[in-house]
């Protein structure tokens, strides 16, 4: 029972991963673009900026409309059953899978042959990257891994190939000592020869003979071609002498067909299955490799180096990318100097015809749709809008078709998370773990037809879904509103894109993004600012508004996301909330203390104005030259305040160096009369004063005298009295003591 249930185990195994489609590296994928008749693909598209849309029932007729269209030389074509699209392609557009779930595309005109078994690449492949490489095609895409390979559509798997031939054997001197092989249990009437034979993934085979127990053991490949098949060296670089098999042989499926000679170039990725020691001739160890990779299905790149050995791909130890480009393919390594032979080969079953490599299923149409109805939900009623006389499509054949919400649809708008305003309409509220905006610069949404709008922001989401591997239902509007985002004329300096700048014209794509954790934003965040979807938004926004208005020109696109703030889960229709209590408080608080600075400020103004000093003239002021005095005591009025007159007053007021100068001539002028008077007609005095016998006059007292004008203003200067007779009396030089002076 034991035996069995290994048995069981091993079959489902092999079944499993040769067919499945699985990412890993040592399992060949099945194609995803399915060939149909051996000619149309099914998911996938060819892809070109300039394409031209129009709408077609049937595949056959987009076909049709390829060929017979005189707008642009059409040679391939897409169409999606889901919409009607059609799509027709010029000679630019390159094969692609990406977005194109649903989809079927092909040439003008179907081969007699699928392209994939007879097409060679020229020179230029591989190139600088993926999109070049498949333009070094005839067809423009790279044919998969196994793409002429039989297959088995209906179970994901590749069939096997009658044809099978043994390569090397060790009946015929090959040693057959090979590593990188696993155990299998044989089913019940197989040998392990036979069972090798009906598996594709199988190259090599071994019978082991075991001593303890003793029993005869099956060794066999999985999807590798094994290596160190001439000298077992192990991984500590030791060569075990003491290992033989009791029989094992090399077997090669089907035929090969080699796509490119290969010679002084290194391949990164392939793996090393015998160094150039074992071969004496170059030519036997380049023979050896050849054979090694043609043995294995998953083996498409060979090299041979005569100072390192053989090389071959080894999808068990890495895959090789489709298509090739030169980041792996390295003509100036240094290695590449002396590899001295190499191929490019597919793997072909003749034998069971190119009608095995292709599926028979049908291609649906296109059924139009009778009506459609409005996406707006309201608590009171659904309105029903008038059905559209064009087709309903987007670019590419990603839609999604708004329908009236259903009773229990209905109920759920009453549960926690949606809010609903006195209007009656219905907000979701969304748990949101980003908000971005897609910024388009060089196109004038004026200019933009409003269904084009619609289709836009549609295809927008859509873009945004599949780079960030969310679902399109993830993808919000600024309404909360899933599958599509918000188309809106750009602003300088919006809050959301404020780094982003521009003063051409242009429309910004504001989206948010549900809650899916915090690497997922980082994810979305790494993805939505990546060139690649850079591209990706100018190539479906020329295409969509290539026959607009706006139409005409690349534009220029930039993308931002940042995480989400809690107000950002309410739809930006919703009514404002409510202040809470709180807020109220503090505002009032604020308020309140503001209002108590303002009073306080100006009550300290009024009583430092109030408070001002004053001063007066009349006193004493301190200046550079001293004091001084003014004559005058009526009272002056304040600092700063002084009125036209007696600033007329000041400016005629003299200053202290003035009067100096004034009493200094003064003192002059009497000193030269006193030098006139002659001494000798002064009589003696007496000592009461007088002279006997002389003539005594009266001396007359000195009276002030109007004041001289001496430009000093009203300060008075005492001077003489005015004589008669030509006398003149002075006030006696000593004080106390007047004394007659006769003047000559």
């Amino acid at each position: 029972m034991l035996r069995w249930a290994l048995l069981i185990f091993t079959s489902v195994e092999v079944l499993a991963l040769d067919g499945d489609g699985s990412t890993k590296a040592n399992v060949a994928r099945f194609p995803q673009a399915e060939l149909i008749d051996g000619c149309f693909y099914k998911n996938a598209r060819y892809f070109s900026p300039f394409s031209q849309r129009t709408n077609a029932t049937t595949i056959y007729e987009c076909q049709k409309k390829c060929v017979s269209t005189s707008e642009i030389k059409c040679l391939y074509f897409g169409f999606w059953p889901s919409t009607g699209v059609c799509y027709l392609a010029p000679a630019d557009a390159a094969f692609t899978a990406y977005l194109s779930e649903g989809a079927y595309t092909g040439p003008a005109v179907c081969p007699e042959i699928p392209t994939v078994c007879t097409e060679i690449p020229t020179a230029a492949y591989p190139a600088a990257s993926p999109e070049m490489s498949k333009m070094a095609w005839p067809m423009h895409m790279t044919p998969p891994k196994l793409s002429c390979w039989p297959k088995d559509f209906i179970g994901k798997r590749y069939k096997s190939c009658p044809t099978m031939t043994v390569v090397e054997d060790t009946a015929t001197g090959w040693p057959g000592k090979c590593l990188g092989l696993r155990e299998v249990l044989v089913p019940y009437g197989e040998t392990c020869q036979s069972w090798c034979e009906k598996q594709i993934a199988c190259s090599v085979w071994q019978e082991v003979e075991q001593k303890n127990p003793k029993q005869t053991l099956c060794y066999q490949t999985f999807w590798s071609p094994g290596y160190n098949c001439y000298a077992r060296i192990l991984d500590n670089g030791t060569e075990d002498l003491s290992f033989k098999p009791v029989r094992a042989q090399r077997i090669m499926h089907g035929e090969v067909r080699v796509l490119k000679k290969l010679s002084f170039v290194h391949i990164d990725g392939l793996k090393n299955v015998f160094d150039e020691n074992y071969f004496a001739k170059h030519d036997d160890g380049v023979q050896a490799c050849r054979t090694i990779c043609y043995s294995d299905l998953g083996c498409q790149w060979w090299t041979y180096s005569r100072a390192r050995g053989c090389y071959v791909e080894d999808i068990s130890y890495q895959a090789l990318p489709v298509p090739l480009t030169t980041a792996s393919f390295q003509v100036f390594a240094r290695e590449a100097k002396e590899v001295l032979d190499g191929e490019y080969i597919q793997h072909q079953c003749k034998e069971l015809g190119y009608a095995a490599i292709s599926s028979t299923q049908e291609i649906p149409s296109y059924t139009p749709p009778t009506s459609a109805t409005t996406t707006t939900i309201t608590t009171t009623e659904v309105t029903e809008a008038e059905p559209t006389t064009h087709a309903a499509a987007t670019t590419q054949g990603l839609f999604v078709r708004p329908s009236a919400p259903s009773p229990s649809a209905a109920s759920e708008l009453n549960k926690p998370g949606h809010a609903q305003s006195s209007e009656g309409v219905t907000h979701v509220t969304a748990s949101v773990m980003g908000v971005g905006a897609l910024v388009v610069k060089g196109i004038d949404l004026n200019l933009v037809p409003s269904s084009i709008r619609s289709d836009l922001s549609q295809r927008y989401a859509a873009l945004i879904a599949t780079n960030t591997g969310l679902s399109r239902a993830d993808v919000l509007d600024v309404n909360n509103k899933d599958g599509q985002v918000t188309l809106e004329p750009w602003q300088t300096g919006a809050p959301i894109v404020r780094r982003l700048q521009t003063t051409e014209p242009g429309f910004k794509a504001v989206f948010k993004l549900s809650d899916k954790g915090e690497e997922s934003f980082a994810a979305a965040q790494q993805a939505l600012t990546s060139e690649r979807f850079y591209m990706e938004v100018q190539a479906e926004t020329s295409q969509m508004l290539k026959h607009t208005l706006a139409g005409g020109q690349t534009p220029k696109v930039e993308a931002v996301l940042r995480k989400a703030q809690p107000s950002d889960s309410q739809p930006a229709n919703a009514p404002p909330q409510g202040t809470s209590h709180a807020n109220a408080e503090l505002w009032l608080f604020i308020l309140g203390f503001i209002l108590v600075a303002l009073i306080i400020a100006v009550l300290i103004w009024l009583f430092m104005g109030a408070s001002v000093k004053k001063v007066s003239f009349t006193k004493k002021a301190e200046t550079k030259q001293g004091q001084f005095r003014k004559l005058g005591d009526e009272e002056e009025p304040e600092y700063g305040q002084v009125s036209k007159a007696k600033k007329k007053d000041a400016a005629q007021s003299p200053t202290r160096r003035q009067i100096e100068e004034a009493e200094m001539r003064a003192v002059q002028l009497a000193s030269r009369l006193s030098e006139e008077v002659d001494e000798d007609d002064v009589p003696p005095r007496s000592s009461q004063g007088l002279v006997s016998g002389s003539i005594i006059t009266p001396q007359p007292i000195m009276t002030p005298q109007p004041q001289a004008d001496l430009g000093i203003g009203n300060y008075a200067t005492p001077m003489p009295a005015q004589y008669s007779s030509g006398q003149y009396q002075t006030p006696s030089l000593t004080p106390g003591y007047p004394a007659m002076r006769i003047l000559r």
